[in-house]
């Protein structure tokens, strides 16, 4: 019968095991989390619609958006 010799680990090989574990766990909790906030949006609404009218039958309004700008006590920035 053969006698096998054990295999030696470098520290190397230590290294990029626990990168991959490190990168396995991440992107898994990634999906997790993605999960989780789907779950929640889909509870929230329940199947109902999030907009109740139609877009012909809204009337018309002065507005802009402005990306980058911010809403601070009910009031737009001068932006």
């Amino acid at each position: 019968m053969k006698k096998y010799k054990k295999a030696k680990i470098t520290k190397i090989q230590i290294i990029l095991l626990r990168s991959c574990m490190i990168c396995f766990a991440i992107i898994l909790f990634g999906v997790l989390i993605s999960m989780i906030n789907y779950r929640i949006i889909q509870n929230s609404y329940k199947g109902e619609k999030i907009y109740q009218q139609n877009i012909n039958t809204l009337t018309a309004r002065n507005i802009a958006v402005v990306p980058g700008t911010a809403v601070s006590e009910d009031t737009p920035n001068a932006k």
